[in-house]
């Protein structure tokens, strides 16, 4: 629920990505802000399509297409694609140009993406304005679709802000739950159209030394967990993102501690972590993965903005003895924007209030039960929940070759099976069972430069684009 804050003390830039989350808190989700949302994120699919067209799932993943040749970064991260919607969705593009002019590219992507010439963004611009003319009434369809009731079946986006609603506070176990996705662990399977699929990835994978998991991480060739027409990167994010950071955080105490703050949301770890409200550790989890440490980039949201919330806090009298560790985690940081467990953090808190921007779009905001009953949004700048964040990211962070070692074995497993079904030396629908806990690197039937290529490269599954050799 929204605390009584000060956003002079912000950074214009976060103050801006933290607007819903200053002032009057919102109780139900806002048909304009949706519409917004969804106009964002197709600006956003709309730059990748032309920046970084993906090489397979064409029809799927490229949008539009633009008459002129661009530059092509390695990926469009969700922080730079948020600086640059602003601008491009004002219908003047006098406005977008003096962003284009005056923007000091940090990273290595943001230099490639900024080489296009302001008259290039000028017809990025336009035809970006015509798509979404062209698309509005599918847009508003689409807005208007999740605000519906009629659908409890929990369909991808019909009724989805009212079926999300209604699922967090039950209080019912899933078998969807920790201790449930503990016991039967992740389980996949190759369905019959993607032997197809599988067949191709295997003679390009023999020509490009390319790993099948990467050539094919765009194709929904899987059946997870129940769930058909799935991507690889799915069963990835499940049993990493979730399964395992969920297990972090309930063996390093952090549901016992947080025990009011999770009480309020719905307890997700003892009902369903895949629910919306699971998101919340497994967006964290995922951004840790998606950071890629590029010379120069700078994140939205600072070190700074982060301080300033806890200094205002304390004013306020709104922190107890439960956030002094996250306070003294914050206070022990090098004072150095070059120290990578601080860089690490702020880039993922930062990718989190963009994330959950897009989590808003696709799937409502996340109540807050009040000890009266009464209801509003959770907020991301609230203290509990900015100091259990801090301190789950120190946790899976002081555990990284651990993590990293987790994910190197899910990585080599999906390959490795994928192989194998590719080869026929197993069947398609025979099932993959995927555990995140302690496994040793699996995958003893693949070379040692396809383990040595997704050690290196373990940020692959979290981005469409291939990788560039």
């Amino acid at each position: 629920m929204n605390i009584p804050f000060s956003s002079s003390a912000l950074s214009p830039e976060a103050e801006a990505l933290l607007q819903p989350y200053i002032g009057e808190p919102l109780v139900e989700n806002d048909v304009q802000e949706v519409a917004l949302l969804e106009r964002r994120s197709r600006v956003v699919k709309l730059l990748r399509s032309y920046f970084t067209p993906v090489t397979s799932n064409s029809n799927k993943y490229v949008l539009d297409t633009v008459d002129t040749e661009l530059p092509n970064p390695q990926h469009i991260g969700s922080q730079l694609a948020r600086r640059v919607t602003t601008p491009l969705l004002c219908d003047d593009f006098d406005q977008t140009g003096l962003f284009v002019d005056e923007y000091s590219p940090g990273s290595e992507d943001e230099r490639v993406f900024f080489e296009a010439s302001t008259g290039t963004f000028q017809q990025i611009h336009t035809a970006m304005h015509k798509y979404l003319a062209d698309h509005d009434i599918s847009i508003s369809s689409a807005v208007l679709e999740r605000f519906s009731t009629t659908s409890r079946n929990g369909h991808y986006n019909e009724s989805a802000f009212s079926n999300n609603d209604r699922y967090q506070f039950s209080v019912r176990e899933s078998s969807r739950s920790l201790d449930n996705m503990l016991r039967s662990g992740i389980e996949l399977f190759v369905e019959p159209a993607g032997l197809d699929v599988l067949d191709r990835a295997l003679i390009e994978s023999a020509s490009t030394g390319m790993p099948v998991t990467e050539l094919t991480k765009n194709d929904p060739i899987l059946s997870i967990n129940g769930f058909g027409h799935s991507k690889l990167s799915l069963g990835i994010h499940d049993a990493i993102d979730h399964v395992r950071t969920f297990t972090i955080a309930r063996d390093s105490g952090l549901f016992i501690k947080y025990a009011a703050l999770f009480d309020s949301i719905g307890n997700p770890q003892q009902t369903d972590i895949f629910k919306r409200e699971g998101e919340i550790l497994a967006s964290l989890s995922f951004g840790m993965r998606y950071w890629e440490d590029q010379p120069g980039f700078v994140p939205i949201f600072s070190y700074n903005d982060l301080v300033a919330i806890f200094n205002q806090a304390g004013e306020n009298g709104l922190l107890n003895e439960r956030h002094e560790a996250a306070i003294d985690l914050l206070g022990k940081l090098p004072e150095t924007e070059y120290d990578e467990q601080r860089q690490n953090l702020i880039f993922v808190i930062s990718n989190y209030l963009v994330t959950l921007m897009e989590q808003r779009r696709r799937y409502g905001v996340i109540k807050q039960k009040d000890r009266d009953g009464s209801l509003a949004e959770l907020s991301p700048i609230e203290p509990d929940f900015l100091s259990f964040m801090i301190e789950l990211h120190n946790e899976i962070f002081s555990q990284r070759d651990s993590h990293l070692a987790a994910l190197q074995a899910v990585h080599t497993k999906i390959e490795a099976y994928l192989s194998d079904v590719a080869k026929r030396r197993r069947k398609a629908d025979t099932t993959l069972v995927l555990r995140s806990t302690t496994e040793a690197e699996s995958g003893s039937n693949l070379d040692q430069a396809t383990h040595d290529w997704m050690r290196k490269n373990y940020r692959f599954s979290t981005i469409k684009e291939r990788i560039k050799q």
